[in-house]
């Protein structure tokens, strides 16, 4: 007789939903991608459950008091917790076969915890039935509010950070990043110097994977991971423990200074080790098992890293990177930030903010509708590759770190949408290609994923400016990633000396693959008219007048 399969549960709390996706895996079966059983999604601003928490329906965060303020409500993840196992358990989800559970949550996301928060979280381990757990929080938090990954407010606390390291390269080569103006460390230094009652009444400071993991057992004593560890500029990145240096920097003239920062934070821990079991409020609640394992989880976007062997490209509002790494290595030019997956595994990550939305600002631009998906790729398909420099960075770039630029044409003669979308959608993958080429070495096909790749054009634009083929892996995503690491860990915790990666390698999604066009490469790189080399000259030129500015 066949084994059940085990089942896992992955929650992913992003910026604008959370996403829960429940697998079956046989494990007899090693050679397959397991099977999505049920896949749920609670929409933070259109689910009547989670819309009355003051989030802006278009930035998704709460009225910023300043400029580069990004916050969101922590009762309403904790909401959406409530809303998206109630639903898994109304669909049918069988709750009680699932061994263990992952976490995922947006990288940089912190809360600030109050003496009162201690007693909330045993209150989910003493069986009382009511209330829900926005209610049982209510308390909780000394500052109110969230911050995360989208905070700019930061450039003081920043350069501090840095400077007290002795600069950029020794920031880097500290904390595998350049001191990012969104990272943790920066943001609690701004809120400890500016609201330093609430950093006072602060017992304790927990990224959001730790902070569920802790709310799903019951317990606020839930160390970070160290992927979160690398997106705080407060970590050593090869040794994965704080750093000394950077720890008293940023508690400089902070209450209680450096022991108490630590103290609030916490430890630091690989990111499959056990938070515990699952608290008995969820038990009773969504017929969850007292079996139930949950991990201490992870960032997003190390999350999404665990369902792909190799390199990972994701095309969605922003475009993300990620390049996996045999060790622990930094990028020295401060492009792109060092992490580790949720596996433990090294990578390098690089973002970049101008991403697939402008390519549909571009076809608003010229009146076309972004979800005309037809005339988008008859576009690419009658503009030759490379033919076109056409620039446009409607938001401050983190990747290369540059200034907004307006919509420019390198030709302005016979302009048109079809030139002007491929010049566009050339040139925001040419700059991230010259960025980051130099970072991998591996030839093996490129996995990419996220909505433009159901275009064949942008497939084999990527792998002809790549010069490798192109896997398209579907939409798996970080809430598919956190389930395999909670697979991971059960079986590492059960055979000895067994490798996560090893576990998963027969088991993660695979796609169909595009091969580049040898006509495409050439227009790309070869010859003294090759595309790349003109566009980031100009890329150059947009950048010093910018500055200039």
């Amino acid at each position: 007789m066949a084994a059940a399969p085990t089942m896992v549960l992955g929650i992913d709390c992003s910026t604008q939903s959370m996403t829960g996706v429940l697998l079956g895996i046989d494990p007899a079966d090693t050679g397959s991608p397991p099977e999505i059983l049920y896949e749920q999604r609670i929409a933070y601003t259109a689910d009547p459950r989670t819309s009355g928490f003051g989030i802006d329906p278009t930035t998704l965060i709460l009225p910023p008091q300043i400029p580069g303020q990004a916050d969101q409500p922590p009762g309403m993840f904790l909401a959406a917790l409530d809303a998206l196992l109630h639903d898994l358990h109304a669909a049918g989800a069988p709750m009680a076969r699932i061994a263990a559970l992952q976490i995922s949550a947006q990288q940089h996301g912190h809360v600030y915890l109050s003496p009162h928060a201690p007693a909330a979280f045993r209150s989910l381990n003493t069986g009382s039935a009511e209330p829900g757990l926005a209610q049982r929080f209510q308390q909780a938090f000394s500052y109110p509010a969230s911050p995360i990954w989208m905070t700019s407010s930061t450039t003081l606390e920043a350069a501090e950070l840095r400077e007290a390291v002795g600069g950029a390269e020794a920031m880097i080569r500290e904390s595998g990043s350049d001191s990012p103006l969104r990272f943790t460390g920066a943001v609690i230094r701004r809120i400890g110097t500016h609201h330093p009652q609430a950093y006072q009444q602060t017992i304790a400071i927990r990224l959001l994977s730790s902070f569920l993991a802790g709310v799903l057992t019951g317990t606020i004593d839930v160390p970070a991971d160290w992927g979160n560890g690398a997106g705080t500029s407060l970590m050593n990145y090869r040794e994965r423990s704080w750093s000394l240096p950077l720890m008293k920097a940023a508690a400089d003239g902070l209450p209680g200074g450096f022991p108490e920062l630590q103290r609030k934070l916490g430890s630091l821990a690989h990111p499959l080790r056990w938070a515990g079991s699952i608290a008995s409020y969820f038990r009773q609640h969504y017929g969850l098992s007292p079996d139930c394992r949950v991990g201490i989880g992870s960032g997003d976007n190390p999350q999404s890293k665990v369902a792909v062997q190799g390199d990972l490209l994701s095309l969605g509002t922003s475009f993300v990177y990620m390049i996996e790494q045999n060790e622990p290595t930094v990028d020295l030019q401060g492009y792109s930030n060092s992490m580790y997956d949720g596996l433990g595994r090294p990578f390098i990550f690089a973002c970049r903010t101008n991403g697939a939305a402008v390519w549909d600002r571009i076809c608003s631009e010229h009146e076309i509708s972004p979800q005309d998906y037809p005339t988008r790729e008859h576009a690419l398909q009658q503009t030759p590759a490379g033919s076109r420099i056409v620039c446009w960075q409607p938001s401050t770039e983190s990747f290369p770190v540059s200034p907004q630029i307006p919509f420019f044409r390198e030709e302005e003669a016979g302009s048109s949408f079809a030139s002007d979308y491929a010049g566009l959608v050339d040139s925001t993958l040419g700059i991230l290609y010259h960025c980051t080429r130099e970072m991998s070495t591996s030839v093996e096909a490129l996995r990419i994923t996220g909505g433009p790749t159901a275009s064949i054009a942008i497939c084999t634009r990527i792998a002809s400016m790549w010069q490798r083929p192109v896997m398209r892996v579907g939409a798996a995503g970080a809430a598919y990633g956190a389930a395999l690491a909670a697979y991971a860990g059960l079986c590492v915790e059960t055979t000895p000396f067994a490798e996560p990666a090893a576990v998963l390698a027969g088991r993660l999604p695979a796609g169909d693959i595009i091969y580049p066009d040898p006509r495409m490469t050439a227009a790309y790189h070869h010859g003294s008219t090759a595309y790349l080399p003109r566009l980031m000259q100009s890329f150059a030129r947009q950048q010093r007048y910018q500055y200039a500015e």
